[in-house]
């Protein structure tokens, strides 16, 4: 049983100290990587018709601050935002019948990332943060690994029987390390403002009024 003394009040004390750094906290220069599709199959093991140069210069460039938070978010077309949302409404359910009939270690099951009930009007997929080695989560939102247990797109795997593969652009900020502590508080910012399709979509909004 929690007794009279649960630290509340520390836990209330240091989010709102954490909150007066974040709010003077200003955004550095973005990277940012549209898709590219061919280099993605060529990473996934299939033939690409294009070099893979491209893909790998993003990765190279995101390995080199690979012990550095960031926040990242996925844009798309929004002529393309009601084909893509019913690809991952198909593939969820799909996923959903695997795990109840055959279990999460079947091959072709996929923990997607939350898929609301309606499709939203916003032209961002997808928000997420990590507090260091983003190149790994890229990978797992494009689809190239697949442990089974870890939420995640899964970008080529589910969009790659559509007409044509849409047009999506990963959006970088990285941070110093000093920062690490932040990326949960600057994700629900990002959140907020891009209201993303998939993905966490409920914000808290009760977070003090930080002075200056």
């Amino acid at each position: 049983m929690l007794n009279d003394s649960f630290p509340f009040a520390d836990y209330v004390r240091d989010l709102y100290q954490q909150l007066k750094v974040l709010k003077k906290l200003s955004l550095p220069t973005p990277i940012q990587w549209t898709i590219d599709w061919d280099a993605v199959r060529h990473l996934a093991g299939a033939k690409g018709q294009r070099n893979r140069a491209h893909a790998h210069d993003f990765f190279e460039e995101v390995r080199k601050k690979k012990a550095h938070p960031a926040v990242y978010f996925f844009t798309i077309q929004r002529a393309d935002r009601e084909a893509i949302f019913k690809a991952f409404v198909h593939a969820k359910e799909a996923s959903a019948n695997l795990r109840i009939h055959h279990g999460v270690k079947h091959p072709d099951f996929r923990n997607i990332s939350h898929v609301p009930a309606s499709c939203g009007k916003s032209s961002c997929l997808y928000v997420g943060s990590v507090k260091k080695n983003l190149a790994t989560r890229i990978r797992q939102h494009l689809g190239l690994t697949n442990s089974g247990r870890t939420r995640a797109m899964y970008l080529y795997p589910l969009l790659q029987d559509l007409p044509k593969l849409p047009v999506i652009t990963v959006t970088v900020y990285f941070f110093e390390q000093r920062y690490v502590h932040l990326t949960e508080h600057m994700e629900y910012v990002f959140q907020k403002d891009l209201k993303p399709l998939l993905g966490k979509r409920s914000v808290i909004d009760i977070l003090p009024v930080v002075g200056d």
